[in-house]
């Protein structure tokens, strides 16, 4: 496999175990939590193989836009999404007249004023949404 090429997504969860207040460490891969960590790693969904099947596609490589275009994506500073857009900027950097990237915690919240120009200052958003479960 190439280097640079995303080969894998896994997005992992960290369930709150209920310790914050005396945890020994962070977060533990064992569920029964045996050294009282803060949170209990898990995999969450495991995206691997319709990544792959994706990105092989001819399509996902072909359908970059119009060529001598820019491409500007917001996105979530999260790093499943970092991987998204190097994938992007593998298949599509190089038929684009110019790529650029703007990894932020804010992106949900200046979106809207983002696109809403014409033209707008961003041709893609991508955002990730995640729900804090107190248990």
């Amino acid at each position: 496999v190439p280097t640079g090429n995303l080969t894998s997504l896994v997005i992992e969860s960290y369930l709150n175990a209920g310790t914050i207040g005396t945890a020994t460490c962070a977060f533990t891969e064992d569920p029964l939590n045996p050294d009282g960590c803060a949170f209990i790693k898990a995999e969450a969904i495991d995206l691997s193989a319709v990544t792959a099947m994706l990105l092989s596609t001819s399509a996902f490589a072909a359908d970059c836009g119009p060529e001598g275009q820019s491409i500007r994506i917001l996105a979530s500073d999260f790093p499943a999404i970092h991987a998204v857009a190097d994938a992007a900027q593998e298949a599509c950097g190089s038929a684009a007249s110019a790529f650029d990237r703007n990894h932020t915690t804010e992106a949900r919240q200046i979106m809207n004023a983002a696109l809403t120009p014409n033209p707008s200052e961003y041709s893609s958003v991508i955002v990730t949404k995640v729900l804090l479960i107190n248990e």
